[in-house]
C-alpha cells in the first residue's frame, strides 16, 4: 500500500505542475515539502508512465507522411508543404520557403554552399531566406561544370550574389555594380582564395533530366501540376546530368533537394534513389506519389 500511496503523491505533484500551471516552488509551499523532492517525483512521473508526451503535428504538417519518406530514401529530414491547389507557382514558393527556413535554421558556421543551377524553385527559396546574423558562410560555389555563375544568366547570378550577402558571404548584395563581370561576381561569392569542399549542397530534381537537360526552363511544361503516377519505367540518369560524379555528391557533408511540382514522379525517385541527397523539401502530393511506388 505505501508504493501506492506514493504514487498517488507523484500523480498529484504531477497535475498541479502539468494541468495547473503551477510553479515547482508553488507546490512545494503548498505540499509543504521540498522544491528537491518536487523535481525528483516529477522525473519519477514519467519513469512510471503517470506523465507521458504526446507530439501533435499542427494542422498543414505531414508527420507520417515525412517519416515515410525518411525510411524509404533513407533521409536525415524530410519537410512536406500542402499542395491544396493545382497552381504549381503557389506551391513552389511554399517548397521555397520551407527550404529557406531549413538553410537559415541548419547552417553552420564557415558553411561552403553549393548551388546546381536551371531551377525554377532555388530562386524562390533565397528570396525568402531571411539574413542569417550569428553565423557566416565561407563561400558560395556552382555545383557541376556547367561554368561560372552569371554566365550569360542573369537570374542565377542574382540569386548567388544575394545568398552571399544573406549568410555573410558578401557584405551586401546591392555593391553590384555596372562593371561587374561573372568573374568578379564569383571572385566576391567567395571570402578567401583557399580551396574548399562543398559541405552544403543544394539542388533542384526537377531541373535534372535523363538527357542531362534542363526541364525547368522552357520545355512546354504547364504550371499546373500533373497528377503523380507511375507511367514509365524509372529512368536511367546518367552521372553527367549532375556535373559531378556520384562519388563527388556522395563527399558532400549535406544535400538539400527540392523538388519543383511539375517534375515526373519516376524521374524524382530515381534521383532519390541514388542515396546521395540527405535532406528534402518536397510537396504532398508529389510525396504521396513517391510513396506509392
Amino acid at each position: 500500500m505505501t508504493r501506492l500511496y506514493e504514487l498517488r503523491m507523484i500523480a498529484r505533484v504531477a497535475q498541479m505542475y502539468h494541468e495547473e500551471d503551477q510553479k515547482q516552488t508553488q507546490i512545494a509551499s503548498h505540499l509543504g515539502i521540498s522544491q528537491a523532492s518536487i523535481s525528483r517525483m516529477l522525473k519519477k512521473a514519467e519513469r512510471e508512465k503517470i506523465v507521458s508526451t504526446k507530439v501533435t503535428s499542427p494542422a498543414g504538417t505531414y508527420a507520417q507522411i515525412e517519416a515515410k519518406l525518411r525510411c524509404r530514401f533513407n533521409l536525415t529530414e524530410a519537410i512536406v508543404v500542402d499542395s491544396p491547389c493545382p497552381d504549381s507557382i503557389a506551391i513552389k514558393q511554399q517548397i521555397g520557403a520551407a527550404a529557406a527556413h531549413l538553410v537559415e535554421t541548419t547552417m553552420q558556421p564557415d558553411e561552403v554552399i553549393g548551388l546546381m543551377d536551371g531551377s525554377d524553385v532555388l530562386p524562390d527559396m533565397v528570396a525568402l531566406m531571411r539574413p542569417i546574423k550569428n553565423r557566416r558562410a565561407k563561400a558560395i560555389l556552382k555545383l557541376g561544370d556547367r561554368g561560372n555563375f552569371g554566365d550569360g544568366l542573369e537570374q542565377p547570378c542574382q540569386m548567388s550574389v544575394r545568398l552571399a550577402a544573406l549568410t555573410g558571404v558578401s557584405a551586401s548584395a546591392s555593391d553590384r555594380t555596372q562593371e561587374d563581370t561573372p568573374v568578379s561576381i564569383q571572385e566576391r561569392l567567395v571570402q578567401d582564395t583557399t580551396p574548399c569542399r562543398v559541405t552544403l549542397g543544394i539542388i533542384d530534381i526537377g531541373s535534372i533530366s535523363d538527357t542531362g537537360r534542363d526541364i525547368s526552363a522552357g520545355s512546354g511544361i504547364s504550371n499546373q501540376i500533373r497528377i503523380p503516377r507511375q507511367t514509365t519505367p524509372p529512368p536511367t540518369i546518367p552521372e553527367q546530368a549532375f556535373g559531378m560524379s556520384l562519388q563527388e555528391w556522395g563527399d558532400i557533408d549535406r544535400v538539400l533537394a527540392v523538388i519543383d511540382p511539375r517534375t515526373e514522379i519516376s524521374q524524382a525517385r530515381a534521383v532519390l534513389d541514388m542515396g546521395f541527397v540527405n535532406l528534402l523539401v518536397i510537396d504532398h502530393s508529389t510525396a504521396t506519389g513517391l510513396l506509392q511506388g
